[in-house]
């Protein structure tokens, strides 16, 4: 994962690293989940949201991006984007669906997608609202978030 960051750090405008337990998340930044890890986040009323990694183990496959999407889609309702490019199975479409039942917006990549699976069962599911080539991702996030407030915590909660 750490080198996937690396290589992608010198391609990339954005900043890419491999997400630490408790860290504060960034605008700008891209977090990539460790291996073996699952990923969810808590906002503080305090703060900015905070990440927590989780090692224990799991019946599905790890990371999972389900666990990831739905707590971004609690905390962020409206204001949250969730996109599913490429993988195996149907990771993703529980987290989809969280994403759009609070009001935010879904894509998923269409059948170039390396692997066409997850973003696949995301369609089957009814939860894509946009299927796009990856070209045309970047685009059609700026189009979905241009004109919203700034994205803000709309559900902060306490933990510890």
């Amino acid at each position: 994962t750490q080198s996937l960051a690396e290589h992608l750090n010198r391609n990339c405008e954005l900043e890419v690293k491999v997400v630490e337990e408790n860290e504060i998340i960034h605008s700008g930044t891209v977090y990539l989940i460790p291996s073996g890890c699952r990923v969810t986040l808590y906002a503080l009323v305090t703060q900015e949201p905070v990440i927590r990694l989780s090692k224990e183990d799991y019946d599905i496959l790890s990371p999972s991006v389900d666990s990831a999407m739905e707590t971004v889609a609690h905390i962020y309702h409206r204001n949250a984007v969730g996109i599913i490019l490429t993988g195996m199975g149907d990771d993703g479409v529980k987290g989809m669906k969280t994403i759009k039942a609070n009001g935010g917006k879904t894509i998923v990549q269409d059948r170039s997608s390396l692997i066409f699976g997850m973003p696949k069962a995301v369609i089957e599911a009814g939860y894509a609202d946009k299927v796009l080539p990856a070209s045309e991702i970047a685009r059609a996030i700026v189009e979905m978030i241009e004109g919203r407030e700034e994205l803000r915590i709309e559900n902060p909660v306490e933990w510890s």
